[in-house]
């Protein structure tokens, strides 16, 4: 594994920054970033109201655009 300096670090742009952040986000194994229990309940507690009404809720392209919108 490369290892990266502090100094390094400290040298790149705040773009630079993002992109190495999105990079490693983009490399994690969905199966190996740990939940705590309350995020597995909650997680589970969606989902059975899903099953329930699937038909509840709004798409997600709706949803994004409102938020999107929120911040013009």
């Amino acid at each position: 594994m490369a290892t990266i300096s502090r100094e390094h670090l400290n040298s790149l742009t705040a773009q630079e920054k993002l992109d190495l952040i999105e990079f490693l986000w983009d490399s994690l194994d969905p199966n190996d970033i740990p939940l705590h229990d309350w995020q597995k309940r909650e997680l589970g507690q969606a989902l059975e109201e899903y099953r329930l009404n699937p038909e509840e809720g709004e798409e997600w392209e709706i949803v994004r655009a409102r938020i999107e919108k929120s911040f013009s």
